[in-house]
């Protein structure tokens, strides 16, 4: 029976893992860009994905996607026990190393979306790196339950300038 289950469980990890997605370029592999879904009045979504390098140093300059009027590289930080957004003129991809977007960390955010993010869709996203050059991904879109942080949405409170979350005491909309 033990064997059975660790069987399960491994054959579940690995159909996980071969439904992931994969892009490469040169040394550069991004896997499994996604986004959250989002309500058709939201205006902003984020997204995130992994970067494996294979090969030296490189950066992502930009990111950009048809879907959004433009998409922009954002961090969070705490200052004075507030989580604000910061933008990133661009971020460093390690030689032999990885590269993480995830919720409440680093994420693309999509500023003025053109259409809905609608759960079990995908969107074109085009990253630019320095060296390696561009690269086409397609994002899939989650539903608010399979992606995980509570469900709650992104980034609606979101200021023009990008720089900071809402501070009302209204319900959080908004979290990357």
């Amino acid at each position: 029976m033990k064997h059975q289950l660790a069987s399960i469980m491994l054959l579940a990890a690995l159909g996980g893992a071969a439904l992931a997605e994969e892009y490469r370029l040169g040394d550069l592999v991004v896997q499994d860009p996604w986004a959250r879904e989002m309500p058709p009045v939201s205006a902003t979504g984020a997204l995130w994905f992994r970067v494996v390098n294979h090969g030296g140093a490189d950066r992502i300059v930009s990111v950009q996607s048809p879907f959004a009027e433009r998409a922009e590289l954002h961090t969070h930080e705490l200052e004075d026990g507030v989580a604000k957004m910061r933008h990133l003129p661009s971020v460093e991809v390690p030689a032999h190393g990885d590269l993480v977007f995830e919720p409440g960390d680093r994420h693309v955010m999509l500023i003025g979306l053109n259409e809905a993010l609608v759960a079990g869709e995908s969107f074109p996203v085009t990253i630019r790196f320095a060296q390696a050059g561009e690269m086409e991904v397609l994002v899939r879109v989650r539903s608010s339950e399979t992606a995980g942080y509570g469900g709650l949405s992104i980034h609606s409170g979101h200021s023009e300038d990008a720089d900071e979350l809402s501070g009302s005491r209204d319900p959080p909309e908004a979290i990357a």
